[in-house]
């Protein structure tokens, strides 16, 4: 990791009379893969959202290498919760998506999209289309169009939510693996305590909504990391104390009725 990447200056929002964020503080490092953690409601994806560019804070700001960030830019890759691929686009053509829009030429398109495609192990299916897919496998169709535009930042909201829990670890690994080659700094948003602990560099805990942090946890863990860390005493001690500080917050949250943001 080098000099700091991305800086949250006293970012706070609010939708009418409520406070969805308090002010976050939060430097990231150019390199750096960082986890933030919260209960339901708390605002996590307003906070991503903020942080992509999605969407302005009434308080503070983001700044990437010192420029504000306040509307959605090639250096911000996004990977959303949802199924995103385009079912009437191949996987090569899905992954030349972004590549098409930013007005790139075909054949650095092709070459580049081949490129990715090899890096999420997908190159021997860049002419299949998304229903002749697994879950898992169209996740990598969305990871690999982000990361073709080659964007310094990937941000990415609960990309592995919806599978099941072997394949969101595997899936984990390769993330991983896949951030090694490319160098990218991660920003991931999770409810899973143990993804979080298997993947970051920092696990940022927010707390009950207004969020602010609460605590900022360095992952002792070495690199490179796969699932069988699940099963070391280390792992666990991580798990332990991202939950130590996460049990009263979601108590609050979940007294509050809270939903989520």
């Amino acid at each position: 990791m080098t000099g700091v990447l991305m800086e949250v200056a006293a970012v706070g929002h609010r939708y009418g009379d409520v406070q969805a964020l308090g002010h976050i503080d939060l430097e990231v490092a150019e390199g750096e893969f960082v986890a933030i953690c919260g209960p339901s409601g708390c605002g996590k994806t307003t906070l991503l959202e903020i942080l992509s560019g999605l969407k302005s804070p009434t308080d503070g700001e983001v700044r990437l290498d010192g420029r504000r960030v306040d509307h959605p830019q090639p250096e911000i890759g996004v990977v959303f919760q949802e199924e995103s691929t385009f079912p009437w686009r191949t996987v090569a053509r899905n992954a030349a998506f972004g590549l098409e829009v930013l007005g790139v030429p075909r054949r650095e398109r092709s070459a580049r999209v081949a490129e990715v495609l090899r890096t999420v192990g997908l190159a021997d299916f860049a002419d299949a289309y998304p229903a002749q897919l697994s879950g898992g496998m169209r996740q990598r169709v969305a990871i690999a169009r982000t990361l073709v535009t080659r964007p310094r930042v990937v941000v990415m909201d609960e990309p592995f939510s919806a599978l099941d829990e072997q394949t969101r670890l595997l899936l984990g690994g390769e993330l991983l693996r896949i951030v090694g080659e490319t160098g990218a700094t991660v920003l991931l948003v999770t409810h899973s305590i143990q993804e979080a602990a298997l993947l970051a560099d920092r696990i940022i805990v927010l707390g009950a909504r207004p969020a602010r942090v609460r605590d900022v946890i360095e992952n002792p863990l070495p690199k490179p990391r796969d699932a069988g860390v699940l099963t070391t005493e280390a792992f666990a001690e991580v798990t332990r104390r991202v939950w130590s500080c996460l049990e009263d917050e979601a108590q609050r949250a979940y007294d509050a009725g809270a939903v989520a943001a």
